[in-house]
């Protein structure tokens, strides 16, 4: 049962963190969203929207990378109910890697670059800090 736990926790982290990425970037697109006859799969069409999206989008996609990694670190502890790191330091590597490989692979300012690959280890981190403070050894737990 405890090995069932640990990757439920890491799973429902990275869903939970996943959720807060595509509440910030539906925002994003929201502000900025893409012309009519885009494709996806135009590699070029989507290098030039990158390219072309203001600084308030791009900061919407940066600000929920943070919340994700705050967000994931929080929850995977959360569900495995103990005073372990490990859920929390799995899902900041895995949003690492792939904050990794977009960046790239899709153009992205040098700040965000600064910002993805630097918020996933802290702000995780936090998220279990915020954890044993609020939530270890509470009467439900």
């Amino acid at each position: 049962m405890t090995v069932l736990k640990k990757i439920a926790s890491v799973l429902l982290g990275m869903l939970s963190g996943f959720a807060c990425m595509v509440i910030f970037e539906s925002l994003a697109s929201w502000l900025h969203p893409k012309p009519l006859n885009f494709k996806i799969e135009n590699k070029e069409a989507l290098i030039e929207y990158i390219n072309n999206t203001p600084f308030i989008s791009m900061l919407l996609v940066a600000l929920g990378w943070c919340a994700a990694a705050f967000i994931a670190g929080l929850t995977g502890p959360i569900i495995h109910k103990q005073k372990n790191y490990l859920p929390s330091l799995i899902c900041a590597s895995i949003y690492m890697f792939l904050t990794g490989f977009n960046l790239i692979t899709f153009p992205h300012p040098i700040w965000m670059w600064v910002i993805g690959l630097c918020c996933w280890f802290p702000l995780a981190w936090l998220g279990f800090k915020t954890y044993l403070k609020y939530f270890f050894n509470q009467p439900n737990n």
